[in-house]
C-alpha cells in the first residue's frame, strides 16, 4: 500500500511542475523573473519597454547572458527599497544589482552572485533605470 501512495504522490509532483512550467511560460514561450518587482514597475506592461541583453555572471542565477532584461525609468519620487534590482552608471558602465542597503544619501548594491555587497555607496544620481522582468528566451 506504501508504495503506491508513493506512486501516486510522485505523479502528483511531477504534474504539478509541469502544469507551473507550462502556465510560467505561457505561449510566448517566455518564463519571466520570480521576484517581486519595484514599486517603479507597478501597472507597467512590458509592451513596448525598453530591454538590454547584459553579459557577465553577477547576477546569475536570476539573469544569464542572453536574457532580455526589461527596465522602466527611475523615478525619484517613486522610493527604492531593498530587493530591487537597478540599473546603475558606475564610471561609465551600466551595471545591474541587487538593492542591499537604502540610506538617505546613498544605497548599496550586491550582485545576487556576489558573496558581499559592492564596496561602493552608490548616490540616487547614478541610477539609469529600474528592472521590471527578466525574459529567459
Amino acid at each position: 500500500m506504501n508504495i503506491k501512495l508513493l506512486f501516486i504522490f510522485l505523479l502528483f509532483s511531477c504534474v504539478l511542475v509541469a502544469a507551473t512550467i507550462y502556465f510560467q511560460y505561457g505561449k510566448s514561450g517566455n518564463l519571466w523573473i520570480d521576484y517581486k518587482p519595484s514599486q517603479q514597475c507597478a501597472g507597467k506592461n512590458i509592451t513596448g519597454m525598453n530591454y538590454t541583453i547584459p553579459v557577465g555572471v553577477s547576477m546569475r542565477p536570476t539573469i544569464w547572458n542572453g536574457n532580455k532584461v526589461y527596465y522602466t525609468a527611475y523615478d525619484p519620487q517613486v522610493i527604492i527599497v531593498e530587493g530591487d534590482v537597478l540599473r546603475v552608471n558606475y564610471g561609465g558602465d551600466a551595471i545591474i544589482h541587487r538593492v542591499v542597503g537604502v540610506y538617505p544619501e546613498y544605497f548599496f548594491l550586491k550582485g545576487d552572485n556576489a558573496v558581499e555587497r559592492d564596496p561602493v555607496a552608490y548616490r540616487y544620481s547614478s541610477i539609469v533605470a529600474v528592472i521590471c522582468a527578466v525574459s529567459y528566451n
